[in-house]
């Protein structure tokens, strides 16, 4: 308590924060009773039994898979699984109405912007790069030493020909290229 006028009371909280109220307001000084009571484990089933019965919350909660067939439309079965697909529609009559309910998607959610810049980011970290060519090229690993912007632009600039072009003059010219004894001579000329 830091003022207190004939309008208004001023507190000043354990953060520094200052408050205004009426005066004819009633407050206690101190903590709240029973901290931490949530931080000690239940240990056993017959303190949550009481913990959900005092709260009229329905416990223990049956999984659908572990009943018999007569008792849920997910159970029986020589091992707990479904059984049957667990998307059902709204109309579903009930009994039936379990598991996905009228779900938009379901499934495993694709990452989006894992597009060519993360696998080549992802196969650099393995020691090796996934150029992908012009039209009618299937994309191929390339083995690198050095800097990968390097080899990267590299990379790109061998890959714009035409595949016919390259085989071609990998014929006529294997010297000129730097392919003849170390394959990496032309990657590391960049580095």
């Amino acid at each position: 308590l830091v003022a207190h006028d004939a309008g208004q009371t001023v507190v000043q909280l354990p953060s520094g924060e200052m408050k205004w109220l009426s005066p004819k307001c009633m407050a206690t000084i101190g903590v709240v009773a029973g901290g931490g009571r949530l931080d000690k484990p239940l240990v056993k089933a017959g303190k949550s039994f009481f913990k959900f019965q005092s709260k009229a919350k329905k416990w223990p909660i049956v999984r659908g898979v572990a009943m018999n067939a007569v008792d849920h439309p997910f159970g029986g079965g020589g091992r707990q699984h479904p059984g049957r697909p667990k998307t059902c529609s709204r109309n579903t009559p009930p009994g039936r109405k379990e598991g996905s309910i009228a779900a938009r998607k379901t499934g495993k959610r694709q990452v989006k912007g894992f597009g060519q810049e993360s696998r080549i980011q992802a196969s650099q970290e393995k020691g090796r790069i996934l150029v992908s060519g012009p039209e009618g090229c299937r994309p191929r690993q390339v083995e690198y030493r050095g800097a990968c912007r390097a080899l990267t632009s590299a990379a790109t600039q061998i890959d714009q020909k035409r595949p016919c072009q390259r085989e071609q003059e990998s014929r006529d010219k294997p010297e000129e290229q730097g392919l003849g004894s170390n394959p990496h001579q032309e990657y590391d000329n960049y580095a």
